[in-house]
């Protein structure tokens, strides 16, 4: 299955050069690696980035979603889907 991304820096794709801006579909297998190399962004179905406004509207201030389902935590590691996040932020709290 395939995820509608924007490219954030030059990649090479499919045998192809993908500039910082473009938007395109990657494979699902390779998300995930992608965002944590700061390669790409995934967009919403209506091909919008997801601003950081409308991230934070779901997200308490110290959750930030970096999409594909993960989220940073304030001392910068990532922690994947939505619940454990804010599992793993109680711990930042108490």
């Amino acid at each position: 299955m395939k995820t509608k991304i924007l490219i954030l820096t030059s990649v090479r794709l499919d045998g192809q050069d993908k500039e910082p801006g473009e938007k395109t579909e990657l494979d699902e297998s390779l998300l995930n690696k992608w965002i944590e190399l700061g390669y790409c962004e995934v967009l919403r179905e209506d091909d919008k980035k997801l601003s950081d406004d409308e991230s934070k509207k779901d997200n308490p201030p110290k959750l930030k979603h970096l999409g594909g389902g993960y989220y940073d935590m304030p001392d910068g590691s990532k922690v994947h889907g939505k619940e454990a996040a804010l599992e793993a932020l109680k711990t930042f709290d108490a």
